[in-house]
């Protein structure tokens, strides 16, 4: 236990902390010229929020996520000005990364594993749950309807098959009886009915999603439709809780997104076969050539996407030792320095050639990295950390985009740099608290580290 983070143990509550996690659920786009346009998107730190107070209070902390569960069921955008839009909400898949990293990182390691709270059925239903994802990923654009020019509705089938599968599998009063007995809700009436009334308000965004537009400045949105982000997410948190090897997990990713493919074209071949029609439309194919994607029928290979998972399969596989007991000596080895140089090169040469941009994704890996290269390199990884990231990103532009005609962004240049600083800074954090729990013994072990 030398050398754990957490074991400074503060005292207070995780609560003190809730303003500064509704905060960062807020949006800003400034654009100052046509070339230059800054986009703060705060919600990319709640994750490092969130494991941070897991490592201080443990998974009181969770009740502090539950709170802010509404912020992401809910969205509001404002256009202030032509120059200036602000956006308050946290996205499903930064929602879930923030919740499970407290799990993680919290002290003691309470799991409802040992509660055994999954029936005899939950052997037979969890192999729907990748089906689940499979809908909730391509096929949710099937499932959105216009009532009018200002108000859209619709859901997601994925979303519903998983919740379904978890309310079949669940034995509900062995949960009760456990978090009764973790965070003694007895004879709390008013924070019980706030808790069930925060996990009703999930459950209906995971079942319903409305998108109204007010006016042309104001738009609001309730519930969550989009689960690509989510991709990335699940292959993250399957390297780094060692669930599965990161070589199988790429290998799945490449069988999940070919899979859209195969699947549109068998169903458009048989539906031919079925009406008598001779040959397909070629409308979707010549639509796909145009955004550079490859077509297949009316589907393509979200080539963006996966490299997006596969980098976060690399970084999960760097994290993985850390992840699992958060001791900064894990990650001093030449294996961790290898898979991280690896996940920055697939995401910054691998993203399609007409993408300047590496997405809020491609932000969060880039944070992920910065935080290694903090713990790894200490000082040095707040000022070399952003800026090797950066000369990695123009130099994959530069392969990139010799057959595009594409070019840098400065903003993003800018927000590779503030996301990265941020997180490298908290990795540095992390030094100090091994710098406090280690004895002499533990230094130098450190410094033998190869």
């Amino acid at each position: 236990m030398q050398g754990d983070v957490t074991m400074n143990q503060a005292r207070g509550s995780p609560w003190a902390w809730f303003g500064l996690a509704v905060l960062m659920a807020f949006t800003v786009s400034w654009t100052m010229s046509y070339e230059l346009r800054i986009v703060a998107r705060l919600y990319l730190f709640l994750p490092l929020l969130a494991g941070w107070l897991a490592i201080r209070f443990g998974l009181v902390v969770l009740w502090l996520m539950l709170a802010v569960a509404p912020v992401s069921v809910f969205t509001l955008s404002w256009r202030l000005f032509d120059t200036l839009s602000i956006s308050i909400h946290i996205p499903l898949w930064v929602y879930i990364l923030a919740v499970l990293t407290a799990v993680a990182f919290a002290r003691p390691r309470d799991t409802l594993g040992s509660a055994h709270i999954f029936t005899a059925r939950w052997r037979w239903l969890r192999w729907l749950l990748p089906v689940a994802l499979w809908l909730a990923v391509f096929k949710y654009r099937d499932f959105l309807w216009s009532v009018s020019d200002t108000l859209r509705i619709g859901f997601n089938p994925g979303f519903v098959l998983l919740l379904v599968v978890l309310a079949a599998s669940i034995k509900w009063p062995a949960v009760c009886m456990w978090g009764q007995a973790r965070f003694s809700l007895r004879d709390k009436s008013l924070r019980t009915a706030l808790i069930a009334a925060a996990i009703a308000l999930l459950v209906l965004g995971f079942l319903l999603y409305l998108r109204w537009n007010v006016s042309d400045q104001v738009s609001m949105r309730a519930g969550f439709i989009s689960a690509y982000g989510l991709v990335s997410v699940l292959a993250f948190l399957l390297v780094a809780f060692a669930i599965l090897d990161w070589r199988l997990t790429v290998i799945l990713l490449a069988v999940f997104f070919a899979s859209e493919i195969a699947v549109s074209w068998l169903g458009e071949t048989f539906g031919a076969l079925l009406s008598g029609e001779p040959g397909m439309s070629n409308g979707a194919a010549e639509g796909a050539n145009a955004s550079g994607t490859v077509p297949l029928s009316y589907a393509y290979f979200e080539w963006r996407s996966f490299i997006q998972a596969t980098a976060a399969v690399l970084l999960g596989a760097a994290m993985a030792p850390f992840w699992r007991d958060q001791n900064p000596v894990s990650l001093c080895t030449r294996r961790t320095r290898a898979f991280l140089f690896l996940a920055l090169l697939v995401l910054c040469f691998g993203m399609p050639g007409y993408y300047s941009s590496i997405g809020s994704t491609g932000l969060m890996l880039v944070g992920g990295a910065a935080y290694i290269m903090g713990i790894i390199w200490q000082m040095r990884g707040i000022v070399a950390g952003p800026l090797l990231i950066q000369m990695l990103y123009l130099l994959g532009l530069a392969v990139r985009c010799a057959d595009h005609g594409c070019g840098a962004d400065a903003y993003e240049l800018i927000n590779i740099a503030f996301v990265a600083f941020v997180f490298a800074f908290f990795g540095l954090l992390s030094n100090r608290y091994r710098a406090f729990n280690l004895g002499p013994s533990m230094h130098s072990t450190v410094k033998r580290q190869p």
